[in-house]
């Protein structure tokens, strides 16, 4: 039986769920950051001093959902915000040490898990994935050059130390 692509899309759909799900599930019970905000965090790091327009442009959401989300981190410690002096409308946006922390130990959690998640494949089978998934981008935005160049991970930076073990849900 032919594999559809409704069945492709289901799947990958299944295993980005399950993704979310088992990150979450692993996540330290200490740390106050949804999933999704780890790459805005780590942006803010990258870029101290953006805007939430910056933010809200280079993940693709609206600048509502921005506002949303960095009004939690701030609330929540990770992150501060400061009105632009030239444009009073404009803030801008400053990872605090509780959230560089923060950022640290859910990189090492997020990058344990893509491990695992690709155990057992050997480096030709990622390098043909990735070629697959950029087939895909190009089917949709007609270029694969902003899957390439998209980079969530870990800010450059000195590492900080782990926590005792032990604290995971």
């Amino acid at each position: 039986m032919a594999v559809t692509p409704k069945e492709l899309t289901r799947q990958m759909g299944y295993l980005h769920h399950l993704r979310h799900v088992q990150l979450r599930r692993t996540m330290p019970s200490d740390v106050e950051v949804y999933i999704g905000q780890l790459p805005m965090l780590e942006y803010i790091i990258r870029h101290d001093g953006c805007t939430q327009i910056d933010l809200a442009e280079e993940m693709h959401v609206s600048p509502a959902s921005i506002a949303l989300s960095t009004k939690r981190m701030q609330n929540a410690g990770l992150i501060e915000k400061r009105v632009n002096e030239q444009n009073l409308r404009c803030k801008m946006l400053s990872a605090t040490e509780k959230g560089r922390q923060v950022s640290v130990r859910c990189r090492e959690v997020f990058d344990a898990f893509d491990e695992r998640m690709y155990a057992g494949f050997s480096e030709q089978e990622r390098e043909t994935l990735s070629r697959f998934l950029e087939r895909l981008a190009e089917n949709l935005n007609g270029s694969a050059e902003e899957l390439r160049s998209f980079r969530p991970g870990p800010p450059p930076g000195p590492k900080i130390p782990n926590r005792k073990k032990g604290t995971d849900r």
